[in-house]
């Protein structure tokens, strides 16, 4: 189970956009003696499809995340996220629950929020009260703080492998043919966007679709249309230097339309470096999408190329080791609370969380 980012989780709950019915006061899940209610429950989960539409929009529905279609990781997300906060409150000791003026000002600020968000009317259908509302905020402020205060160090001698084993080819890469340069512009379609740190590709459908797109555009720059035209109509893209295809590697160039050989992703080197200068690709695709490319110009190389290359490789190296240490820290504080939960009684009434899901399930269906 992955560890949650819940640093201001509790700021988000205002933002829901639920409106669905609600049952009895029954227990869904039980975690030692924390328990989870249908209306904690519900709540769970229409945060976490907040957060899926946040970064993916309504057309998230329609994708697959790690092999499961996005609703039901999503289902389960929160299932995951229900019984992680419970584990976690069941050790926070009752001397810690004690919040300041200021965190109580906080946390009465986003129950306002929330009831004005949902209303009233709804909240007495999903029969949900101010102070269960409260309890809901104020528990999952309790567990992100604990969490952010745990401690726990990694071993060195594995982050030094893990950035080594990281860099490898950047340490033995030929830097002279790193920093080939190729100034270029491009119209970018793309079949995908990245979710929860991992890219989520569109339907087959979707694909097809913005193929055809990127064949409608360049038949129009056959046909004599200027390319900058074409591109600002076409192009998803709106600074080509931003595209993810345009930034694998240690070194980039600053200039909008000038980009070094190794920060393109590397099935598209041998392609567009055999374009002449002055000419159009035909559609090019790579893990991110379709593109077509006018190729400017191909820049000599400078002087201070090498020295430039081993430079930003070492800040790459640097920052790499500061994430790794951070991974394996959040790593070890989640197998922390993994132990936690292998010696808690953990059950979950099926039945109930079904209910729940399907219930949300045909709202989205319906809108």
């Amino acid at each position: 189970m992955r560890l949650l980012k819940r640093g201001a989780i509790f700021l988000l709950v205002f933002m829901l956009l639920l409106g669905w019915g609600c049952k009895g006061k029954a227990s869904v899940a039980n975690v030692g003696n924390e328990e989870v209610t249908y209306q904690q429950a519900q709540l769970y989960l229409a945060l976490t499809l907040q957060e899926y539409e946040k970064i993916g929009g309504s057309q998230i529905w329609e994708m697959k995340i790690g092999g499961l279609e996005a609703y039901d990781a999503a289902c389960e997300a929160a299932l995951d996220s229900m019984i992680l906060s419970k584990t976690v409150l069941s050790r926070i000791p009752n001397r810690q629950k004690v919040l300041t003026l200021e965190e109580e000002q906080l946390i009465e600020g986003a129950v306002d929020i929330l009831y004005e968000r949902l209303g009233t009317e709804t909240l007495q259908e999903w029969d949900i009260t101010r102070e269960e509302v409260k309890n809901y905020i104020q528990e999952d402020y309790y567990v992100s703080t604990f969490i952010s205060q745990m401690n726990y160090s990694p071993d060195m001698g594995e982050v030094d492998r893990l950035v080594e084993e990281a860099f490898v080819w950047y340490d033995n890469v030929n830097v002279a043919e790193y920093m080939e340069k190729i100034r270029m512009d491009t119209i970018f379609l793309y079949c995908g966007q990245m979710m929860d740190d991992q890219w989520v590709s569109y339907s087959e459908e979707v694909r097809q679709a913005q193929y055809a797109k990127a064949e409608e555009a360049l038949e129009r720059i056959k046909a004599g249309e200027p390319f900058d035209k074409v591109r600002k109509e076409y192009s998803e893209e709106e600074k080509i230097r931003d595209a993810a295809a345009f930034n694998v590697g240690v070194v980039r160039t600053d200039n909008a339309h000038m980009f070094y050989k190794g920060q393109l992703e590397r099935n598209l080197w041998e392609v567009l470096f055999r374009i002449p200068a002055g000419q159009i690709s035909e559609i090019l695709e790579c893990e991110q999408g379709y593109l077509i490319v006018r190729v400017m110009s191909y820049p000599a190389a400078g002087k201070q190329d090498e020295k430039l290359y081993r430079k930003k490789l070492q800040e790459a190296k640097d920052a790499y080791r500061l994430q790794v240490i951070e991974e394996q820290s959040a790593q070890g504080i989640n197998r922390i609370i993994e132990q936690w939960q292998e010696e808690l009684y953990i059950h979950v009434d099926t039945n109930q969380w079904q209910q729940i899901m399907e219930s949300v399930r045909m709202k989205i269906s319906a809108t």
